[in-house]
C-alpha cells in the first residue's frame, strides 16, 4: 500500500502494530510525554480510541496525527509492519 495512507488504512496499521507490539517511541516523543506527564499507556489508549486528525509530510516521512479529547499523538510507519511514535502532547484547555 503506497503512502500516504487513508484514515482507514492508517487506523488499521495502528491497530495491527499495537496488537503485534511492533512500535517504538522516538526520543523526542518520550521527552514531550515527560513534559506533559503522559505515560505509555495513555499513548496506547489514545491510538486505540482516538480518531485520525491529519496527515502531513515532514522531514521525508508521512506523519499521521491521532487525537482524543485529552491527547494528540503523531506516528509514522517506516513500513507496513511497524510504527514509530514521533511525538505526543496533552491538549491545553
Amino acid at each position: 500500500m503506497p503512502e500516504p495512507y487513508s484514515d482507514v488504512q492508517a487506523k488499521a496499521l495502528v491497530r495491527k502494530c499495537l496488537k503485534t507490539g511492533t512500535y517504538l517511541y522516538r526520543p523526542h516523543a518520550l521527552e514531550e510525554m515527560e513534559k506533559d506527564d503522559i505515560c505509555q499507556l495513555d499513548i496506547v489508549n489514545a491510538l486505540r480510541c482516538g480518531i485520525w486528525d491529519d496527515t502531513t509530510f515532514e522531514t521525508g516521512t508521512w506523519r499521521y496525527r491521532f487525537r482524543t479529547n485529552v491527547f494528540k499523538v503523531v506516528v509514522a510507519f517506516p513500513d507496513e509492519d511497524s510504527m514509530r511514535i514521533v511525538t505526543a502532547w496533552r491538549i491545553k484547555r
